[in-house]
């Protein structure tokens, strides 16, 4: 059985609110928005991390210890690339 996430969006009064949840294929995802009144988004979603990615930067720089982190040219959107990412669970795995 392979099993993916699926990012589901919720609209409360002007607001929308999204969440990733593991389905088995998109008919399972369709059965499960239609079931909780859910709209299915599809999977491999982009997401947005709740920090903003210079925020975390700075506030990493200030855990460190010396001198200041000197970060490639690319680290802001490979660290948000990073932690906006949905990894499949897998058992076992630490």
């Amino acid at each position: 059985m392979s099993v993916k996430q699926f990012l589901f969006s919720r609209k409360i009064g002007t607001q929308c609110f999204s969440l990733l949840i593991p389905c088995q294929d998109w008919q399972d995802a369709k059965d499960l928005a239609a079931r909780t009144g859910m709209i299915a988004e599809g999977t491999d979603m982009l997401t947005i991390p709740c920090v903003p990615i210079p925020q975390l930067m700075v506030f990493l720089q200030t855990l460190a210890i010396g001198d200041e982190i000197k970060w490639k040219y690319y680290a802001e959107e490979q660290i948000e690339a990073f932690l906006s990412a949905g990894w499949p669970e897998r058992p076992h795995e630490m």
